[in-house]
């Protein structure tokens, strides 16, 4: 299958390219084979851009009906361990209005050009069964981080051995584990996780320095140092941002202003791998297009936007493409990227594998 398209936005060595009269060439098992320019355009939609579907990797879908309280309530409130008020809804409420929040989550997703998802699902292996029921009438790629259901108010709480299995547990599942914040756990728990996890192989998410107190009670050193993680969310107060190379940075721009009114934008000039999410469906729709035009409002340069935000396309993998609308004015205009982020909208999917997976 060729799909001709009149612009065509891919990325290449972490740099955006902007192909006009372009093709992709997909095979029959849906897996990008060539993507080109060509000649003449055989079906020629004026309108029409396609580019790569959006990585949205960090959602927690399980809070959709706490919306009233992340607009009323400090963060800590709403879902600070182990009181926030999310954690007593979770353990509380009809198992029916928690499949109706990831079915939300991910239909929002889907239609507004999502073709990867890195969830956070609560409760551990309580909660992953849900998302098994409802993703399968979504076509997106769902990488799952499951958050043990046990944690201390601080990190200087005496060693608990259920925290510690219960993380085995997750492990031999295959899924990969998400911790609400190295503060919640205890030193010797930290290090015991970090030797689980890794050892299969798998990969450890936290919570970095979203607020200034935790940020000034040393979690960075904690998650850099002891857990090791793999991926650090938010690093919204981090100063030293060398101490970030080497790892995923996933930042949360809408959450971060409306928490904590500040987004930290010069780890996307200072970092080389940073990607965003959307955070708590309770407080914002997965629209990873709303992410995007809060960086640009952000003064966020448009290269470290796509980079940041867009599934990497290239020959081998499979098709993740979506078609975006946009009406071009000069076909030479220089700031085509950037009017497109800006007034773009999903107007259909090119999906090549047809299937969810756990990855």
């Amino acid at each position: 299958m060729i799909i001709r398209s009149r612009k065509l936005v891919t990325l290449e060595d972490d740099k955006t390219l902007l192909i006009d009269n372009a093709q992709v060439e997909i095979d029959d098992e849906g897996r990008i084979v060539g993507i080109g320019k060509i000649s003449n355009i055989r079906y020629d939609k004026r309108f029409t851009i396609l580019i790569p579907q959006f990585a949205n990797c960090h959602v927690h879908v399980l809070d959709l009906e706490l919306r009233r309280c992340f607009k009323t309530m400090y963060i800590d409130d709403v879902v600070g361990a182990p009181y926030g008020i999310k954690y007593l809804y979770i353990r509380k409420v009809d198992e029916r209005r928690l499949l109706r929040s990831i079915e939300y989550a991910l239909d929002v997703a889907y239609r507004s050009g999502t073709g990867e998802m890195w969830i956070v699902l609560e409760m551990g292996l309580h909660t992953i069964d849900l998302l098994s029921r409802v993703m399968e009438r979504f076509p997106i790629t769902v990488k799952p981080f499951l958050e043990p259901s046990k944690f201390h108010i601080g990190y200087w709480e005496n060693y608990d051995e259920d925290i510690v299995n219960e993380v085995r547990m997750i492990v031999e599942r295959g899924f990969n584990v998400e911790l609400i914040s190295p503060l919640n756990y205890n030193v010797d728990e930290l290090k015991h996780i970090e030797k689980i996890v890794h050892e299969r192989g798998l990969e450890i998410m936290t919570h970095v320095s979203e607020t200034l107190d935790v940020y000034e009670e040393d979690d960075l050193d904690l998650a850099l140092n002891v857990l090791k993680a793999d991926v650090l969310v938010h690093c919204t107060h981090v100063r030293d941002l060398s101490k970030l190379e080497n790892k995923i940075i996933v930042v949360t721009p809408r959450s971060n202003l409306a928490l904590v009114g500040k987004c930290n934008v010069e780890i996307f000039n200072n970092v080389q791998n940073v990607r965003v999410g959307t955070d708590n469906v309770g407080l914002n729709d997965p629209d990873m297009w709303c992410e995007v035009r809060t960086l640009l409002r952000l003064g966020v340069d448009v290269n470290h936007i796509c980079r940041s935000v867009f599934i990497n396309v290239g020959c081998g993998d499979f098709a993740r493409f979506q078609i975006a609308c946009y009406h071009i004015t000069y076909e030479k205009d220089s700031n085509f990227l950037r009017r497109l982020l800006w007034r773009g909208r999903t107007l259909g999917r090119i999906d090549g594998s047809r299937i969810m997976m756990f990855y």
